[in-house]
């Protein structure tokens, strides 16, 4: 009798064990589909799905500028949407996402490539960055706090 006890808790426990790993890593693939979503929303001058990657309580950190908040980040991103002589796209790599219960974070590298249109090569800025996120009541992951900072091509390859 004792060794069925032990063998059903033992079950019990491998079952909710897998179900944590499954959990985790349904969590980390939806993160990863945002970043993606929003890069692809960027690119395509999509504002409203641009700015859904971003909590209400967004806070950014950029060396050099004031503290961000999602009304700066809109105002910016109309900014590169409404100019019609320039145009910019978004590449990125996601380095890292590590997820614990409704907080998770990502490091990731950033590429912009910045086309005026009186020029037929863009010009790239390289950022690297780290994101806080967090699991919204329903559901949805969004970015809380980031910090993004500058680096130089030739930096990166060292």
């Amino acid at each position: 009798m004792k060794l069925i006890k032990l063998v059903s808790i033992l079950i019990l426990l491998l079952i909710t064990f897998h179900q944590n790993v499954f959990a985790q890593a349904d969590d980390v693939i939806a993160i990863k589909h945002e970043l993606y979503k929003w890069k692809d929303a960027f690119n395509q001058k999509d504002l409203q799905n641009t700015l859904s990657v971003y909590a209400e309580n967004y806070i950014g950190y950029y060396p050099g500028s004031a503290t961000l908040d999602i009304k700066v980040i809109k105002e910016q991103f109309e900014k590169f949407f409404n100019n019609k002589y320039l145009k910019v796209t978004l590449s990125l790599e996601i380095n890292e996402v590590q997820k614990s219960g409704s907080l998770a974070y990502t490091t990731i590298n950033l590429i912009w490539a910045f086309l005026p249109s009186v020029s037929n090569s863009p010009q790239n800025a390289f950022e690297k960055g780290i994101q806080i996120w967090e699991k919204q009541a329903n559901g949805k992951w969004q970015i809380t706090r980031s910090s993004i900072y500058p680096y130089s091509e030739k930096r990166a390859a060292r």
